[in-house]
């Protein structure tokens, strides 16, 4: 897919496989629906242009090389439900300089960051993102942006006894420092995890 400069991806979206969109080398910007929760091993890796890449809301797991050796791409954003940063998954990106990670993130492969001298986490004081900027020795940014708007991807959700439901969450600014709680009324009837996992 060498020429292709342009993706529109449906909202309805929920998945991406293995090395979808590898070798893309003329497209310069994605946005990933909110509804999209798995990207495959490779999805975007060698994207040579590929420089702006807005990841949806409901987005946990950047695998492993999604992004790998991808010479243009200098910053990205967390989506605030990411818990994980896969094995070489942002390596060899020359230019790439700046990552947002959210309170939810709480794994990060080996390698998954290439020159760690001139990156800059920005995260919340605290967390997982600035124990391994110390532990890495890499420049961490604390972040002290509160919340404006808070976005639901339904109205309401319905979760038949024994099944589960994932809460779609957008939460604006896209890096801000607050935690977001959610809880159950009534955990007779339903309950609801730190991440949004509704289980009737």
């Amino acid at each position: 897919c060498t020429m292709l400069q342009h993706i529109d991806l449906p909202q309805s979206l929920t998945e991406v496989g293995n090395y979808a969109f590898s070798g893309c080398n003329s497209l310069k910007a994605i946005t990933l629906p909110d509804l999209l929760d798995k990207l495959g091993d490779y999805t975007f890796s060698n994207c040579e242009i590929l420089s702006e890449v807005k990841l949806g809301a409901s987005l946990k797991i950047i695998p492993q090389y999604c992004f790998y050796e991808d010479s243009a791409l200098e910053s990205i954003v967390c989506p605030y439900q990411m818990t994980t940063i896969g094995t070489n998954a942002f390596a060899n990106c020359i230019a790439f300089k700046e990552i947002t990670l959210n309170r939810n993130v709480t794994s990060i492969g080996t390698n998954a960051f290439s020159y760690l001298d001139k990156l800059t986490i920005n995260g919340v004081e605290g967390t997982y993102a600035e124990t391994y900027a110390k532990e890495n020795s890499i420049n961490f940014n604390a972040l002290s942006n509160p919340t404006t708007k808070i976005e639901f991807g339904k109205e309401v959700y319905r979760v038949a006894r024994g099944k589960t439901a994932q809460i779609v969450t957008k939460l604006t600014p896209e890096d801000t420092s607050d935690e977001l709680v959610m809880m159950s009324l009534d955990e007779n009837i339903v309950t609801v995890s730190e991440y949004g996992v509704i289980t009737g």
